[in-house]
């Protein structure tokens, strides 16, 4: 018997950032952009995921391709210039040196329900930003490459609220993800009720 789920994707085209969320996971893919063919533009981009912890419980986030990123994970404080210091472990990378083959970096965390944000940018010691910034579109201590896809996946009690991907121009492509009223939920069950019945017949 086939299990069916419900996942809503949401597609920036400016960005192109893709996240994909579903009962109890969301997957972002995107891209860190830098300066190397962009005149006049001196530095890298980061980008950030808000989202929301529903109730106090474990989250694990697995890189699913990391290739130049550093991923950082912080408390949501409600203000634009600062985000909540979480304690260590609090980032993921590939550690220089490692092998090849050498498994991607992953990170289990017991966190309180509340507000979080995870920050991708450039790996490496290519830049000090770090959580105590806040929001910041276009990192001028990066830089020196073109473009770095990445892409991960947050388990958990979770849903996403907003994501900004940074752009070379200072700016941010912001998308935000709407609640689902109780009505949609409804149509949803009343959808998957009537596929399975179908599939019964």
């Amino acid at each position: 018997m086939k299990k069916y789920s419900i996942f809503i994707i949401f597609l920036s085209v400016k960005s192109l950032a893709v996240v994909i969320s579903t009962p109890g996971k969301i997957q972002v893919s995107a891209a860190i952009k830098g300066d190397a063919e962009t005149l006049g533009v001196f530095g890298d981009t980061l980008d950030y995921l808000k989202f929301e912890m529903m109730s106090s419980g474990i989250i694990t986030i697995n890189s699913i391709h990391i290739g130049g990123a550093k991923y950082m994970l912080a408390e949501y404080l409600g203000i634009e210039s600062e985000f909540g210091f979480i304690d260590n472990p609090y980032r993921l990378e590939v550690i220089a040196g490692a092998p090849f083959n050498a498994p991607l970096p992953s990170l289990t965390r017991q966190l309180n329900a509340g507000t979080y944000i995870l920050v991708a940018g450039r790996g490496g010691n290519r830049t000090s930003y770090d959580v105590y910034d806040g929001f910041v579109a276009l990192n001028p201590e990066g830089g020196g490459f073109t473009s770095s896809s990445y892409s991960y996946e947050i388990i958990g009690d979770v849903r996403p609220l907003e994501f900004r991907s940074g752009n070379l121009d200072n700016t941010f492509t912001i998308t935000t993800y709407p609640v689902p009223e109780p009505s949609t939920y409804a149509l949803l069950g009343l959808g998957l009720a009537s596929l399975a019945w179908l599939r019964r017949r």
